[in-house]
């Protein structure tokens, strides 16, 4: 996150993992994925999606939105997902022409800038529909301890 609290890593299983920093745990039980085919988990606890949502294939590239409620991920199938983090759900989706080695967040308003392993480079503007909180909003810190609340809420005492 922007902050520095949790950190987004690719992964080779077309999923995004998340680390807390200060520890460097990995927080297992919250994890962005797109199941494969044979292996559909339906437990909403780790929080599986259908590949039109996520990835057919590795993600190679994550960036946090300006205010942390959003993950932008881009994989080898060269789609570019927009995930609300605490939903766990992918909100926007982009077909690129090759894989997007490279974005950086707009710091003010709805846009991203995205470069390609060809050395194209594009802006996609509102990758965050209108309808949701925008990418640079102030948000309360509560609306980013989706990590910790997932934990609480499915994880066992001791």
């Amino acid at each position: 996150r922007p902050d520095g609290a949790v950190l987004a890593v690719p992964g080779r299983e077309r999923d995004v993992t998340f680390f807390e920093r200060g520890t460097w745990t990995e927080l297992e039980d919250f994890r962005l994925l797109s199941p494969d085919s044979d292996k559909v988990d339906a437990d909403a606890a780790t929080a599986k999606v259908s590949a039109k949502e996520g990835h057919s294939d590795n993600v190679v590239l994550v960036a946090w939105s300006p205010n942390g409620k959003y993950l932008l991920s881009s994989g080898k199938d060269h789609v570019v997902a927009v995930w609300d983090v605490g939903a766990r759900r992918v909100v926007a989706r982009l077909a690129h022409e090759s894989v997007v080695c490279g974005a950086s967040w707009r710091a003010e308003g709805n846009a991203v800038a995205l470069v390609d392993a060809d050395g194209q480079w594009t802006v996609w503007t509102n990758p965050v529909p209108g309808s949701l909180t925008s990418p640079t909003a102030a948000i309360a810190p509560e609306e980013l301890d989706f990590f910790h609340t997932q934990a609480e809420d499915g994880g066992s005492a001791g």
